[in-house]
């Protein structure tokens, strides 16, 4: 058995949002003196997380782990939480979907039986939501900062419309009919998907867009309207449950789950502004702006620390680099890591 660390069950290569939070968390901490490892499905391949420098493990057969490691898994990963279920490391859930909880356990009273030392949520809305259902874990919030890549506002825009539409597939041409025929003067509107991109690829799209269509679905969070936001776009839509730590009346046209024509006009009023408005157009993308900024990297490593000091208690100084285990005093000045 090696010195106490903390593993991040990770998969590569990384494709949705979560995945890629959990190997920022593993970045920002090794960053910040902390023995921090991505435990990974595979090997990774050139141009994946190991070409940032990330300590990677690929987990074999057999591989045993010790009473003061600590495991972080997914909510959903049920097989990942019977595996380690059987060996003495301590284990975490990591909720950035609270709705995907019930993949990992068939119930709340489940989770709360299986012996976890403590939980990680990506909002206050997920924190809130497990507890209301009965979860006792105390959970730790550690909120996923804005890419660098993404603040890009200032640049020319189109009159065109971003959108996801593998978030809601069977919704997003409703709204566009919708659109079309509630408000014909913007039936010639391009919406353009944003999809299998890579994260410079979305940037610039969104960069480029005046209006984003947020189609949120069942998030713990959702950082794709916050990366409108700090992309200078327009936001309206749905909030996806997990948008609720950051959507207002100031920074969007937020409407009810389920209100399709409230999505296309809201949209369609949007639109209007931003032709015939400016002012309460500017206002609107100011209040993103300002909102998308306080989803930053330094209050994600100030949280992030803060979320491990917690968890780890008096043992903290265990698992710094080169530190005396009894003094915790290395890793207080975290290092900027962003992956790309």
């Amino acid at each position: 058995m090696g010195l106490p660390t903390i593993f991040y069950i990770c998969f590569l290569p990384a494709r949705t949002g979560g995945e890629w939070v959990n190997l920022q968390q593993v970045a920002s901490l090794h960053q910040a003196g902390v023995r921090a490892v991505a435990l990974v499905n595979a090997t990774p391949q050139a141009g994946e997380a190991a070409q940032a420098g990330l300590p990677l493990e690929v987990l074999a057969a057999g591989r045993r782990f010790g009473a003061d490691d600590i495991v972080v898994i997914p909510e959903f990963y049920r097989e990942a939480f019977a595996h380690f279920a059987g060996q003495p490391c301590r284990r975490v859930i990591h909720t950035q979907g609270p709705f995907l909880s019930f993949r990992g356990f068939d119930s709340i009273a489940q989770l709360n039986a299986a012996g976890l030392s403590a939980g990680l949520s990506c909002s206050h809305f997920a924190r809130d939501l497990m507890q209301s259902m009965g979860a006792a874990l105390d959970y730790q919030v550690v909120t996923p900062f804005v890419h660098p890549v993404f603040r890009r506002a200032g640049m020319a825009k189109r009159l065109q419309l971003a959108y996801m539409p593998d978030k809601r597939p069977k919704e997003a041409p409703v709204v566009q009919a919708l659109l079309r025929q509630r408000h014909p003067q913007w039936a010639a509107l391009p919406w353009v998907p944003i999809a299998g991109m890579s994260r410079p690829a979305c940037a610039a799209v969104l960069a480029e867009s005046a209006l984003f269509a947020s189609f949120s679905y069942l998030e713990g969070l959702g950082l794709p309207p916050l990366e409108a936001m700090a992309s200078g776009c327009l936001v309206g839509g749905f909030d996806g449950h997990g948008g609720r730590d950051y959507a207002s009346a100031d920074n969007g046209l937020w409407v009810a789950e389920g209100d399709h024509e409230g999505f296309a006009d809201a949209l369609a009023a949007l639109l209007d502004d931003w032709v015939g408005d400016g002012d309460a157009a500017q206002r609107r993308i100011d209040a993103g702006l300002a909102t998308a900024a306080s989803y930053s990297q330094a209050r994600f490593e100030q949280e992030l620390l803060a979320a491990w000091q917690a968890i780890t208690g008096p043992r903290w100084g265990d698992y710094l680099y080169g530190a005396d285990p009894s003094s915790g005093s290395a890793g207080n000045n975290p290092q900027t890591s962003t992956l790309p």
